[in-house]
């Protein structure tokens, strides 16, 4: 008997040592002001009926969430903007909890969101649980951290340049940034408007699968499997640092060998003219697009607040206040034609996926983030943020450094089509 109690007291020891490193993690994820709330037994009782019905949801803090405040990244934009409980759920987070998800808190952000890296110069850097030392991605990184923490089932998260595809590669995840204006925004704070999408990250395909169908309000179910014909774009594999491409490409070999035509799955390989330019002309125009539209979104909050911004953030928006407009409009038009080439591209033959590499390599150091990275890391991403293209990442590689993604890219409102494209890698490379 006292062996028994002895047992039953060192279990509870563990329990609660188990517990208290939980929150711990989670106070480095989740926002003081919307922190996380551990879903138990009840709480997942009280998500009803749906789709995602019991599963722990988190929400990236620039989605209004009822009764909390939303900081988007910034303090000085949570004592300015976000000062006051919002009065209903955004758009997106209605959708997820309305199916039965769980709401569990708040997750931290690059500033502004406008950031691929994960840190945040005011509220620190959430760890990257599958690569710990490591960036988690960002903006969504909190987001991405919370998933693969096991904080929660399904993370909603934004996606204007990758900041849902990056943190989901760097952090072992599946995650999916939707066709522009498929998801409404009512209840988000804007960084980019043409280019800003409302995604989520999951551990598992199906999980994801469901939750971006509920997102996207979707009427299609899963399709059997058809015959797919995946285009690799080699510029894409080519900017990947040399062992990262070698165990990609060995990966994914089952693919990149099949036939070039015929009745079942096919793969074709084309370069940069397929693309309508080199993939720095693709970064370059996506900058140019995008400082104009920040500064007209927040140029006068800028202004009046005198937000005291992290050193990336500082430098991109004085970037953004000294704008040329005729440099602009110039990427605007450039953007127009990039995007036409790639639409092309994605409707080359019927049921027409792209596979691509969602980043450059494994993720980096947290605190020395190479400025290659960030180049080689936003080339990749610009290409369906111009085109407004849906693009799933799914796990790829495993590395000593990290883990590291690829994706499936398909034609503006493929979304479902890109969903079904990744069931079908995992049945090539039986997963």
């Amino acid at each position: 008997k006292l062996q028994f109690l002895y047992l039953i007291a060192r279990e509870g020891v563990v329990q609660c040592a188990h517990i208290g490193l939980h929150m711990s993690i989670a106070q480095k994820i989740f926002t003081a002001h919307a922190p996380y709330l551990a879903a138990d037994a009840a709480r997942r009782e009280s998500g009803g009926a749906g789709a995602l019905a019991g599963l722990r949801v988190s929400i990236k803090d620039l989605f209004d969430v009822r009764s909390t405040r939303t900081g988007f990244g910034s303090p000085t934009w949570l004592a300015t903007q976000g000062q006051h409980e919002a009065q209903e759920d955004a758009v997106a987070v209605r959708r997820l909890l309305s199916a039965g998800g769980v709401y569990v808190g708040k997750t931290q952000m690059d500033e502004m969101a406008w950031s691929l890296v994960g840190e945040n110069a005011h509220y620190g850097t959430p760890p990257n649980p599958a690569a710990p030392g490591r960036i988690p991605g960002g903006s969504s990184s909190g987001a991405a951290a919370a998933v693969a923490a096991g904080l929660c089932d399904v993370s909603l998260g934004s996606d204007t340049g990758g900041s849902v595809r990056l943190p989901a590669s760097h952090c072992g995840l599946y995650g999916m940034r939707p066709t522009h204006g498929r998801v409404p925004l009512d209840g988000a704070c804007a960084l980019a408007p043409s280019l800003d999408t409302a995604g989520v990250f999951a551990k598992d395909r199906r999980t994801l699968d469901g939750a971006m169908r509920v997102l996207l309000a979707s009427s299609e179910g899963p399709r059997d499997a058809t015959a797919v014909h995946w285009v690799v774009v080699k510029p894409c594999f080519d900017a990947l640092d040399a062992s990262t491409k070698e165990g990609m490409l060995a990966r994914l070999a089952p693919i990149l060998s099949l036939p070039r035509n015929g009745a079942g799955d096919t793969v074709e390989v084309v370069g940069e003219e397929a693309l309508g330019g080199p993939l720095s002309d693709f970064a370059s125009t996506y900058r140019g697009v995008q400082d104009a539209e920040v500064w007209a979104a927040h140029g006068e909050w800028v202004t009046s607040a005198r937000p005291a911004f992290g050193p990336g953030v500082a430098d991109r928006m004085a970037r953004a206040a000294t704008l040329d407009p005729a440099d602009t409009a110039a990427a605007i038009a450039r953007r127009d034609a990039l995007a036409a080439a790639v639409s092309s591209l994605c409707t080359r033959r019927h049921n027409t996926l792209l596979l691509l590499p969602a980043t450059p390599a494994p993720p980096p150091a947290a605190g020395a983030v190479p400025h290659e990275w960030r180049v080689s890391a936003l080339q990749l991403t610009s290409i369906a943020s111009l085109a407004r293209c849906p693009q799933a990442v799914f796990p790829c590689l495993a590395t000593v450094d990290g883990p590291v993604g690829a994706s499936v890219m398909g034609a503006p409102g493929d979304d479902e089509r890109v969903l079904d494209g990744v069931a079908a890698v995992e049945r090539l490379l039986g997963a």
